[in-house]
């Protein structure tokens, strides 16, 4: 995966896509149109980024808008792993209709789409 994206065979087969689907394949990742309704969701508390529901992400991705309303999608700020303080960033979600954010930070707080957890000191056994 490394040697493609390095080798700029995945930026091309995305220009591809993007040409298959009526889009400009030249442009610009900052040229894109984001969705102007925004919520961003914070640390509730501090703590260790443990896991990204990836069908969380889509579902409230789906949500916003997304793939339909293209300005409408999910900015992560976090990968697992991380560190994070309380109050610190995790997401925005990004919406071209205030209905459709609406929807999504719903389903956001019903789910768990990002979770975070004190620090393990130590496993004991199988646990």
């Amino acid at each position: 995966a490394k040697e493609i994206l390095e080798s700029g065979k995945a930026w091309e087969k995305m220009k591809e896509i993007i040409e298959a689907q009526g889009g400009d394949p030249n442009i610009k990742p900052e040229e894109i149109p984001i969705g102007d309704k925004t919520y961003t969701f914070t640390a509730p508390t501090s703590g260790y980024v443990t896991a990204i529901d990836n069908r969380a992400i889509t579902a409230i991705a789906r949500a916003a808008g997304a793939p339909e309303d293209k300005g409408a999608g999910l900015e992560l700020y976090v990968k697992v792993g991380e560190k994070v303080k309380e109050g610190d960033p995790l997401f925005t979600i990004h919406a071209e209709h205030e209905a459709r954010l609406d929807q999504a930070i719903v389903l956001a707080r019903r789910t768990e789409p990002i979770r975070i957890e004190g620090m393990v000191l130590q496993r004991i056994g199988n646990i």
